[in-house]
């Protein structure tokens, strides 16, 4: 039985040639991801960072109608006038799920 042109593999199909450009760039992104997430781990990390919130302040607060210009009040600026108190030190993560820092209510 003889082979009908086509049926071949994909080198056979679009040349060898085609065939290593195609794949070249697959390569050099798996390389370059590869490179980058060893880079990344070998970052220094810090501890996990604790925020305590006032949830009776930001309620208050935000019933009375005003606007937080400062970001002191609410619930989102506690965490971030904290955390900017520690120069984000807490968000420095190798990690995705890593924990960057637990709240105390």
């Amino acid at each position: 039985m003889r082979r009908m042109k086509g049926d071949g593999s994909i080198q056979e199909r679009a040349g060898w040639n085609r065939y290593i450009d195609m794949i070249k760039e697959q390569m050099f992104s798996h390389s370059k991801k590869k490179l980058i997430n060893n880079m990344i781990d070998k970052l220094p990390t810090t501890g996990e960072g604790g925020v305590t919130i006032k949830r009776r302040k930001a309620f208050y607060f935000v019933n009375s109608g005003q606007v937080d210009n400062e970001g002191k009040h609410t619930i989102f600026g506690q965490v971030f006038q904290q955390s900017r108190g520690s120069n984000y030190e807490s968000f420095k993560k190798n990690k995705v799920d890593a924990k960057v820092f637990n709240v105390t209510f």
